[in-house]
C-alpha cells in the first residue's frame, strides 16, 4: 500500500503519538468490504485494521481516499484516531440524545448497536491514551 504525504495536522499526530505517548502503531489492509460484511451497508469500501498498544480498532476509507491508479491509500493515524474520537462522542450523550443527533430511530436495534460499538471502541481507546492525551489529540485534530 502507498502512503500519501501527511498534512501538518497528520504529522503532528503522528509525532505526539510516536514521541511524546511513546507508541508504536500499525495499520494493515484487510480488502475491499461490501454490503452485508462489517455492517457497511451499501458502501463498498476499504478495510483496515488499526493496531495500537495491543488494542485492534476496524476502520474503513471510501473509494475516493485511493490513488489516481484506484489503488487503496493506508490511512494516516490522525483520520483514524478523529474517526474514533468523534464516534466516542457517543459515551457523553444518552441513546436518546445520539439517535437525534444523528437521524436515527430510538426503537431500531440497529441503531442501538452502532451506538454501544461506538462507546466500546471508545472505551478501548482509553486504555491506549489517557483522557489528558485524548484531549490533546481532540485539540491537535480541531481542523482536521
Amino acid at each position: 500500500m502507498k502512503i500519501k504525504p501527511l498534512n501538518a495536522i497528520e504529522k503532528s499526530i503522528k509525532d505526539y503519538v510516536v514521541n511524546a505517548c511513546g507508541l508504536t502503531y500499525s495499520v494493515h489492509y484487510t480488502g475491499t468490504h461490501n454490503r452485508g460484511t462489517h455492517n457497511r451497508d451499501n458502501w463498498t469500501c476499504d478495510g483496515w485494521l488499526f493496531t495500537i498498544k495491543g488494542h485492534t480498532f476496524d476502520y474503513f476509507t471510501g473509494f475516493g481516499h485511493r490513488d489516481k491508479s484506484a489503488k487503496p491509500q493506508t490511512p494516516p493515524i490522525a483520520g483514524v484516531l478523529y474517526s474514533l474520537i468523534w464516534d466516542g462522542s457517543a459515551c457523553s450523550e444518552s441513546f436518546a440524545s445520539w439517535c437525534d443527533n444523528f437521524g436515527l430511530d430510538t426503537d431500531s436495534r440497529k441503531a442501538l448497536k452502532i451506538y454501544e460499538q461506538c462507546q466500546e471502541g471508545f472505551d478501548k481507546l482509553l486504555k491506549v491514551f489517557t483522557t489528558a492525551q485524548i484531549e490533546h489529540i481532540t485539540g491537535l485534530l480541531e481542523n482536521y
